[in-house]
């Protein structure tokens, strides 16, 4: 008779992690988790500042658009044609209402523009036609009437000084003399203004932007 000898099962033994192993386990997982946060916490950072960055990018430039718009409009007069073969002068264009750059007492030389136009067309300087913009503690202002960069009153807020601080205003005008009719005399005088425009937030003084524009008055004057 054959006899055949079975083989008997192999006993299997589960094992789980030794101790050594754990204690690496948890050590990987911890750098790796450590990892995700400093990473997310990066992300953040970068996100809030191209945020604030966008505020005040959105704000010097609203306030810059403010200022170049009215600055355009300097020497503008309404009753012009009475200057045309009758020797009259533009009013807005004369002495104290002539396109200028001073300051505040106090602030840097030319944080200040003032100038005027007709802003009813009656030809006439009134008050409230006599216009600019200045640096004051911070703050762009625009003056509401006699425009005075000197003067305590008739001026009022443009900027938001709880959010953005303005450190910078620099307007620089400039008078060019052409000739256009070839007698080699000069026959109109074209006016710019170079203005520069910095600010920076108040939350955040490291986070600042820098504007500059230059703007040409749309009313050249005919000599």
């Amino acid at each position: 008779m054959l006899f055949v000898k079975q083989k008997t099962p192999e006993k299997y033994h589960e094992h789980g992690f030794g101790l050594i192993e754990l204690m690496i386990s948890i050590t990987i997982g911890m750098i790796i988790t450590a990892s995700i946060g400093h990473l997310f916490g990066e992300t953040v950072k970068l996100n809030s500042k191209a945020l604030v960055m966008t505020r005040l990018n959105q704000d010097l430039r609203a306030t810059m658009s403010i200022m170049t718009s009215d600055i355009r409009r300097a020497g503008y007069w309404g009753q012009s044609e009475t200057g045309i073969g009758g020797g009259a002068l533009n009013p807005f264009t004369q002495g104290s209402n002539e396109l200028s750059a001073s300051e505040f007492a106090g602030e840097a030389a030319n944080s200040c523009i003032t100038f005027a136009y007709d802003y009813n067309d009656n030809g006439v300087v009134d008050n409230d036609e006599k216009h600019g913009f200045r640096l004051k503690s911070g703050v762009l202002e625009m003056a509401v009437q006699d425009a005075d960069c000197t003067a305590n009153t008739n001026w009022e807020p443009v900027s938001d000084p709880a959010v953005v601080t303005i450190t910078t205003t620099i307007f620089t005008p400039s008078f060019r003399s052409i000739d256009i009719d070839g007698d080699s005399n000069a026959d109109m005088v074209i006016k710019e203004v170079a203005v520069v425009l910095t600010g920076e937030l108040v939350a955040d003084s490291g986070v600042s932007r820098t504007l500059l524009e230059t703007v040409r008055v749309r009313n050249e004057s005919i000599l």
